[in-house]
């Protein structure tokens, strides 16, 4: 908790209750082993619980953890649009916790409209408003949305993996 500390305001809230109730659980784990003669029988429940608590935070952690490399992961390109066929292009991208399914309107060679159809996110509703970035610079790498960054990066990707989708049944 002390190494933790200076992200604090980074963290959500109920991140700490998390590791509180871990913590407690660690030591009711602990204190029930230590005391199963006092507590006779009870001893067993009350290990039971708290171990199952403990075995659902690890798989929240490593839940969460899947969720950060699959962001690190995404990479952005911008893909070349001017040789395809006018007509709706449909796409998505899918990180875990956050998704973006978006269908695309090419007409002329250019991005003529994106609409989103699904954007399934924790706190990053504000980054649909990239879409409009992205027809306007006619570009799919653009500057993500401040405090909207995860959901930005996997809107662009759904974006790309669009016009990739297509270009790959084109050829």
């Amino acid at each position: 908790m002390i190494v933790v500390l200076p992200l604090i305001k980074l963290r959500p809230f109920s991140m700490y209750i998390t590791g509180f109730l871990m913590i407690v659980c660690t030591m009711l784990l602990a204190l029930s082993y230590l005391f199963r003669k006092k507590f006779k029988k009870g001893w067993i429940v009350l290990h039971r619980i708290t171990a199952f608590i403990m075995l659902h935070g690890c798989i929240g952690i490593k839940s969460l953890n899947n969720y950060n490399h699959a962001i690190k992961a995404i990479e952005i390109h911008n893909v070349d649009y001017s040789h395809l066929d006018d007509g709706d292009y449909t796409g998505e991208a899918d990180a875990g916790y956050i998704l973006a399914k978006v269908i695309e309107h090419i007409k002329d060679n250019n991005i003529q409209s994106i609409t989103i159809l699904e954007h399934r996110n924790e706190k990053g509703k504000a980054a649909e408003t990239i879409i409009d970035s992205i027809v306007e610079q006619q570009r799919i790498k653009v500057d993500a949305v401040s405090s909207a960054t995860n959901s930005s990066k996997v809107i662009m990707k759904a974006v790309e993996n669009a016009l990739n989708e297509k270009i790959v049944r084109s050829e």
